[in-house]
């Protein structure tokens, strides 16, 4: 049981490092896993896009290999909650359900992204490296940082829904015991699915010769809606995650 209801510095430095040294083997076959997709992804990507000079082939390809990545993992969280035995075993660690938790964000939702990041990085030099190998003349061109300066409002807009579906996915992982990755993308898309639906909806009861536009206006217009949604979403989603947490040491 918890021996102390305050943070520990030591102790939660003492949770990393035993944590570490528990996954370190699965932490360095998913990484050699993620190296393999991601070289093989933009090489094939490089080798045939006649389009590598425009800055959106780098953001377009990163985020297209970031984002399941980072659900992923965090889909993955708190896997000594998969069984009872587990849950009651790592009940009994002496530490407290703040710094189990903060562990799990540290390593599922904070250290993936850097991680996969820098893989990202090496990938792609690797691939143009590769590329000017095989075909001296092509005219591919490496992966720069300033490919992804372009439209920093979009990028953050992109790594702002990336963080809420980590966030959730990261809720899901404590609430559902098995396929908690799979129960939370099904919760996930069916909710999209309504939303869109309800828009649809509503374009309809509109006259006719309007529907169109009126479509359009309403997603202008109710933009903000979802936004505020997604933004106490974000935030709610981690706070759930960790009550829930604490609820199940405590049960």
């Amino acid at each position: 049981m918890n021996t102390n209801k305050c943070f520990s510095l030591s102790r939660f430095w003492t949770l990393l490092k035993w944590q570490w040294l528990l996954e370190k083997r699965s932490f360095f076959l998913k990484v050699v896993m993620l190296s393999v997709i991601y070289f093989l992804y933009i090489f094939l990507s490089l080798g045939k896009n006649t389009f590598y000079r425009n800055p959106a082939f780098w953001e377009t390809n990163f985020f297209f290999l970031i984002t399941p990545t980072l659900i992923f993992i965090a889909g993955l969280s708190f896997p000594f909650l998969r069984s009872k035995e587990g849950t009651f075993e790592y009940s009994m660690l002496p530490a407290t359900s703040f710094e189990k938790y903060m562990a799990e964000f540290i390593f599922r939702c904070i250290m993936i992204w850097v991680v996969s990041t820098i893989l990202f990085i090496i990938m792609a030099e690797a691939s143009y490296i590769l590329i000017k190998v095989i075909k001296p003349t092509s005219n591919a061109e490496p992966f720069n940082i300033k490919y992804m300066e372009t439209e920093q409002s979009k990028i953050a807009i992109s790594l702002f829904y990336i963080a809420l579906a980590q966030s959730v996915a990261f809720a899901g992982a404590v609430v559902f015991r098995q396929q908690a990755l799979l129960k939370t993308i099904g919760i996930i898309a069916l909710f999209l699915f309504l939303m869109f639906q309800i828009t649809l909806f509503r374009g309809f009861l509109m006259p006719k010769g309007q529907y169109n536009s009126t479509i359009q206006d309403i997603i202008k217009e109710s933009a903000i809606i979802p936004v505020i949604i997604m933004a106490v979403t974000l935030i709610t989603s981690y706070l759930f995650s960790y009550f829930k947490l604490k609820e199940k040491q405590i049960a």
